[in-house]
């Protein structure tokens, strides 16, 4: 609870600097291999009010809750491509991970919201009865994917899902997953809230994740020798404009020291 609760607040604080610097992406668009160098303390925000205990260029150290976030929005060019990598450590190997990521918004920077593009890998399936607007609940082939996805709070189900992800952002999501029980070889998804439309059978379904704001690229246990996160990435539909993040949840008397924040376009 106390994570959603973070992440809402996250949500709150990232409109009041989202457009405070603005990287052009015009500028390396007839350009070849270009690699950018994120490691100047005005590159970062940290949007959790954590202060830094040791704030300079080239290295940062942050501890306890922290969303440490690019101060740079950067417009996505069609046709190129974009890899964001990090280096994290610690003083000794720590039980919770700094996750790496992005977060997306439109033409108008308006920023979509990490539920309609974060989705569970293979849990793409099909409503095996119809459904209607008044139901809170849809049936879906038993699947051993499903039920292992379905036991977190923070999971919903997008509708009219495609294989090769070209839905994505998917606007029709389902509010949070509320149980799962087993009904002869279906499962039985019953939702918080009952559905906003009514969806025929057959209708292809998948699993997205709702409690995180942005894009996870991958994540790692912050240890002793410095390591790399990160990696290359793709972006949803609709995206017009991105920065990079790196998120860390983790106790307050532990620190977490990041360097090489390095983006590359191609």
């Amino acid at each position: 609870m106390m994570k959603l609760t973070l992440n809402f607040l996250a949500l709150v604080c990232l409109c009041a600097f989202w457009c405070a610097c603005h990287v052009n992406g015009d500028e390396w668009e007839n350009a070849g291999r270009q690699e950018i160098l994120l490691n100047k303390v005005g590159d970062w925000v940290n949007d959790s009010n954590k202060l830094f205990s040791d704030e300079k260029d080239g290295e940062f150290s942050v501890r306890h809750m922290v969303h440490f976030l690019c101060s740079h929005t950067i417009k996505i060019m069609p046709g190129r491509k974009y890899s964001f990598t990090a280096e994290v450590a610690a003083d000794e190997e720590l039980k919770n991970a700094v996750a790496c990521g992005f977060i997306v918004s439109t033409a108008l920077h308006e920023k979509i919201n990490g539920k309609h593009f974060n989705y569970m890998p293979d849990s793409l399936m099909e409503l095996v009865a119809p459904t209607t607007e008044k139901q809170d609940f849809i049936l879906v082939k038993s699947h051993p994917k499903w039920k292992q996805f379905c036991k977190y709070g923070f999971n919903l189900v997008a509708f009219n899902a495609k294989a090769d992800c070209s839905d994505l952002p998917n606007m029709e999501i389902s509010s949070p997953i509320k149980s799962i029980t087993e009904e002869g070889d279906n499962l039985k998804i019953t939702f918080e809230k009952k559905l906003y439309a009514k969806y025929p059978a057959g209708t292809a379904v998948r699993i997205h994740r709702s409690n995180l704001f942005y894009f996870q690229l991958n994540q790692a246990k912050p240890k002793q020798q410095w390591q790399t996160v990160g990696g290359a990435f793709e972006f949803p539909a609709k995206a017009e404009y991105f920065y990079p993040c790196l998120i860390y949840y983790g106790p307050k008397d532990k620190v977490v020291r990041f360097r090489n924040m390095r983006l590359v376009v191609e």
